[in-house]
């Protein structure tokens, strides 16, 4: 069965954000999943929130140029004296790092925007816990007829 090439965009950084050193000792969902289970110190939710592609240049079978928007939320629990926005700081410092310096991404032909969204939230139901999205935009390609790999 094809893959649609932004599941592979997916992939691609989840291989990052799982590599020897995992962040969040690997504990990634594909989906944004709140609240983090009560025993789990990070979490790291990585999804997509949309695409839009266009024909590169018009005519012929010149391939469609994705701009496509990637979430990543970063979750982390404040350990004794820490405060919830410095326990989710070095997490989504360590997603960054990984994402915009990529070598998969690289060698894919995926572009990392250099214009990136950050956004900070807190849990309402735990003063412990901070929360950050990072939301990056990508440019790749893919064949003219066809959203798979």
């Amino acid at each position: 069965m094809p893959t649609p090439i932004h599941r592979t965009l997916l992939d691609l950084i989840e291989a990052d954000l799982t590599a020897a050193p995992a962040l969040a000792a690997g504990n990634l969902q594909r989906q944004r999943n709140r609240p983090m289970a009560a025993g789990v110190a990070q979490q790291v939710s990585l999804y997509l929130l949309r695409s839009r592609g266009r024909q590169a240049m018009l005519g012929g079978a010149s391939p469609i140029e994705w701009t496509t928007t990637v979430g990543v939320e970063c979750i982390a629990r404040a350990a004794s004296g820490v405060t919830a926005d410095e326990a989710v700081a070095t997490l989504l410092a360590d997603v960054h790092a990984r994402i915009t310096g990529s070598a998969a991404l690289a060698a894919a032909e995926v572009r990392v925007s250099t214009d990136h969204d950050l956004q900070w939230d807190d849990d309402a139901l735990d003063e412990r816990i901070g929360a950050a999205t990072a939301i990056y935009t990508l440019r790749h390609f893919g064949a003219l007829s066809s959203i798979t790999t």
